[in-house]
Parts: C-alpha cells; sequence; structure tokens
C-alpha cells in the first residue's frame, strides 16, 4: 500500500504530537481581583462530550489535570494543544482538545474542549511565564506575517449551550467582551 504524502505527514505529525505531551498541570488565574487571582479553572459539561473551562468554586476540591500537546515552534514560541482526559472510570477515551467556539453575535469566543482530533484544535502557547496565550499577526494589514502572543482572556458569566457558570472566554479583538460580569485575567500553568 502506498500512502500519499499528505498521509505520511499527517501521520508522522500525530505522532510527533502524541510524544510530546507535557506533565500534568493546573490552569489559574493571575488577576488584580482578589477573589479571581490564584483560582483553579476546571473542566465542566456542557453537552454529550463537549466542556466548557470554568472557574472552580470556592470549596470544590476537584480539579483538571491539563497538559499541552506540543506540536511546532513558531517565532521561538512552541505551539500545541491544551489537552486533558475526562475520567470516565477505566475507560481511555483518547483525551479532549480545546477548540475555540465564536458566537456571530458577540465579540467572545470561548475555549471547548471536544473529542481529541488534531484538525479542529487550537493552536495556544505558552510563554516564557507559563502564560496561555494565543498566536496572532502582529500587524494583520501588513504582509510580514510577524505572529506576536496575545492574551485576550476573560472570565465572565456565560451562558453555553444552555448551561449557565463563569466561564473562561477569548475576546477577539481589542475590545471589552460583549458578556455579563467579566473580569480581565490571565491564565498560567501550574505543574502538579
Amino acid at each position: 500500500m502506498r500512502l500519499s504524502s499528505i498521509t505520511r505527514i499527517l501521520l508522522l505529525s500525530t505522532g510527533l504530537t502524541l510524544a510530546q505531551q507535557s506533565a500534568p498541570f493546573n490552569l489559574a488565574l493571575l488577576s488584580t481581583h482578589k477573589s479571581l487571582n490564584g483560582s483553579l479553572l476546571d473542566a465542566c459539561h456542557v453537552a454529550a462530550a463537549y466542556e466548557s473551562i470554568y472557574l472552580l468554586g470556592q470549596g470544590d476540591r476537584f480539579y483538571t489535570e491539563f497538559r499541552f500537546n506540543a506540536s511546532y515552534q513558531l517565532n521561538n514560541q512552541t505551539q500545541g494543544y491544551l489537552f486533558f482526559n475526562l475520567p470516565i472510570g477505566d475507560v481511555n477515551n483518547g483525551g479532549f482538545v480545546a477548540q475555540m467556539h465564536f458566537t456571530s453575535s458577540t465579540n467572545v469566543a470561548y475555549p471547548l474542549l471536544i473529542p481529541a482530533d488534531n484538525y479542529t484544535a487550537e493552536f495556544l502557547v505558552f510563554d516564557a511565564n507559563n502564560l496561555l496565550a494565543q498566536m496572532g499577526l502582529l500587524d494583520p494589514s501588513k504582509s510580514n506575517y510577524e505572529q506576536v502572543p496575545f492574551y485576550r482572556w476573560y472570565v465572565c458569566d456565560y451562558n453555553i449551550f444552555g448551561y449557565q457558570y463563569r466561564d473562561l472566554v477569548w475576546v477577539m479583538g481589542k475590545g471589552r467582551p460583549e458578556a455579563a460580569n467579566c473580569d480581565k485575567v490571565n491564565v498560567t500553568r501550574v505543574f502538579v
């Protein structure tokens, strides 16, 4: 059987991604708001095989251990996928990856954890200070394609598929989020 070049590249990149998985970590918030600073984020059910990333409540004990599947280098930043295993007894579920979901009526997107599929996962980076970011064009109107990290994370009261949580959201562009009760945050990883 002869494999196409695309198939070989996909198989190779999938193998490399899986081989470069980080140690487990928690996602914590950095904020000027004392009630948010240091708070943990957790995965929370919003639909069949869909999890949002929400603010863990005071006194809650369970928290999700995330991992980072490194994929490639761009401008001295290692890009990859935010990944976690949904605990379902002893079943190996193949893991979940973060994918941004956009709402056309607002400037807000939210990372939704979905069954692992490298074709739809969102590329993210952790910078030298372990802050979670998305790479984007410094100036999209120019043709030099210089990419830099952006930190447009907020925690907002947000409704996803009928579930109302205090969710981690991303703002598209430079404005404030078009969502209720939002606070600017940075997201950092804390290795366990």
